[in-house]
């Protein structure tokens, strides 16, 4: 491989679509595209076997969609989002700081893309927004990344400069992000911060115990307590007698 060359995978379920994408990637002499794929299969095979820089990434195919294939990768590739969305849905998108082309794609903003895989920077983020139940939060564990829905997370707190997320159905992951990014981004409606490292959607909580100074909280369908000092256990109070929960 010539030095400098971004190697590409294109996946999209229409062959004209894959075909305009190649089309457009002529005008980059930088990249070379490796070949294309039509699902996620394909697209999970492709990748392993190419192992190319960035993958341009159809978002809606067929019966299935982008998000299950980067569900399924370990350590996935740079990820070009291309998507028919409108400008509204593709905020989630922004928030997790990943790059995406909206159909009808534009040579200008294609260019912007292949520069930022090109120099390894990163995609442009809309930090001041925040997102909503409907939104699915990227997860950056270690060399994995995942897509959590907003509506499923039951927590979060603090491990230094990461953070641990809490799902409604009991699993925790390890992130990459700090807890004042998150306090951020969430929304507040749903959330109550119950001290400077501790998140937690009051809809979620399920039972807990006081013993002296702390306390034990148990949120959605974790088997292992959230544990509550005296600050953050006289906010949970008010936190759920303002919400009639107490």
């Amino acid at each position: 491989m010539t030095e400098g060359t971004i190697t590409a995978l294109i996946v999209d379920d229409e062959r004209l679509a894959r075909e305009h994408i190649r089309l457009l990637l002529g005008a980059h002499p930088q990249v070379r595209v490796l070949g294309e794929a039509c699902n996620v299969a394909e697209a999970e095979q492709r990748i392993a076997e190419w192992k190319p820089h960035v993958v341009f990434l159809d978002i809606q195919m067929g019966g299935s969609t982008g998000f299950e294939l980067l569900d399924r990768l370990t350590d996935p590739p740079r990820i070009v989002f291309v998507t028919a969305y409108d400008a509204f849905a593709l905020r989630a998108f922004q928030v997790n700081a990943i790059d995406y082309l909206l159909k009808p794609i534009d040579p200008e903003r294609l260019a912007e893309a292949v520069e930022r895989v090109a120099n390894g920077l990163p995609a442009p983020s809309a930090t001041s927004s925040t997102l909503e139940e409907d939104d699915r939060a990227l997860l950056r564990t270690g060399r994995r990344h995942l897509f959590l829905p907003v509506s499923d997370i039951a927590a979060i707190h603090a491990d230094g400069n990461y953070t641990h997320v809490v799902a409604m159905n009991g699993s925790s992951h390890l992130v990459r992000d700090r807890f004042m990014d998150w306090r951020r981004r969430l929304p507040k409606d749903s959330f109550a911060m119950l001290d400077r490292s501790l998140l937690v959607r009051l809809s979620a909580v399920r039972e807990w115990t006081a013993d002296g100074r702390t306390a034990k909280l148990f949120v959605g369908e974790a088997r292992d307590p959230l544990f509550l000092g005296r600050t953050a256990f006289s906010n949970l109070k008010k936190e759920l007698q303002h919400c009639g929960k107490m």
